[in-house]
C-alpha cells in the first residue's frame, strides 16, 4: 500500500485475523490498539486478531509498506496448481 506524506487510513481497521506488514519506504506513525509507534521503512508490524489499527504517512516522502498474513494452504497447493517446482 502507498501513502503519500499526510495520508492516512480513512478508518481504524479491526480485522478478525492476525496479520503483519512490513514497512518498505519512508516513515509514519502505527496505532495498534491505544498506543502508537513511529515506525521507519525497515519496520515490520504484528498485530493480533481484533486489535484496532490505524497508519499515517509523515515526513516528506512517500511511504510504501506490504501486508502479509498467516493462509492455510493445504500440502502441495502450489504444485496442484501448475506452480514451477
Amino acid at each position: 500500500m502507498d501513502f503519500e506524506p499526510g495520508e492516512f487510513l480513512n478508518v481504524k481497521e479491526v480485522h478478525y485475523n492476525q496479520h503483519g506488514l512490513l514497512l518498505l519506504e519512508g516513515q509514519g506513525i502505527y496505532r495498534l490498539g491505544e498506543r502508537w509507534y513511529p515506525v521507519q521503512a525497515g519496520d515490520a508490524i504484528w498485530m493480533g486478531p481484533f486489535v484496532p489499527q490505524w497508519y499515517g504517512a509523515l515526513g516528506k516522502k512517500r511511504s510504501r509498506y506490504i501486508l502479509y498474513k498467516d493462509t492455510y494452504r493445504p500440502p502441495g497447493h502450489l504444485m496442484a496448481h501448475g506452480a514451477p517446482h
